[in-house]
């Protein structure tokens, strides 16, 4: 069992630093096709590396995890074939939106129903609302859209960096 959770915590900090790098770089504004081309590859090892966990495992690759890691490895290649980014920067607002709305109800769903601490439920409380807020400026706002990329990145990199600070406050606690 405690290999499960190193397993699954390991996996777990691989997914946020590379959320966090892929954040970094749509703060640098690299070209749009780079930035594709970098998410294809991200999205193929981590699809990849779910499918090697089930098969290091001994279980069957058809399973939840199985197909995720099937369907990022397809989108993957379809951000390198199609350099689709420009595509899905236009996602962004609402995705934003989204994610940001989730932060929100969770901070309240885990301050009243798990019980989490005060500083949690702030910080997911403030992140939700900053979502929301730069979410509906780039939907609203003219011009704002030009800083889109920043705008995500900066998002994707405070979101990395709330899980990855997250999981790590939480194994300090269980040690």
């Amino acid at each position: 069992m405690a290999e499960n959770t190193s397993k699954t915590k390991t996996e777990k900090i691989v997914s946020y630093l590379l959320i966090l790098v892929i954040g970094i770089l749509f703060c640098l504004r690299i070209a749009a096709d780079v930035v594709s081309i970098i998410i294809g590859i991200a999205l193929i090892v981590t699809g990849a590396f779910n499918i090697t966990l089930l098969a290091a495992k001994k279980l069957p690759i058809i399973m939840p995890s199985g197909i995720y890691g099937g369907l990022l490895v397809a989108l993957g290649i379809i951000f390198i074939v199609y350099k689709i980014i420009g595509i899905v920067m236009g996602w962004i607002p609402y995705v934003v939106i989204v994610i940001g709305t989730l932060l929100f109800a969770d901070a309240f769903l885990g301050k009243f129903t798990r019980n989490e601490n005060v500083a949690l439920f702030v910080v997911k409380l403030l992140l939700g609302a900053a979502a929301i807020a730069l979410g509906l400026c780039l939907l609203f706002i003219e011009g704002f859209g030009s800083w889109a990329q920043v705008v995500f990145g900066i998002l994707l990199i405070a979101y990395a960096v709330f899980c990855l600070v997250t999981l790590l406050v939480k194994k300090q606690a269980n040690n």
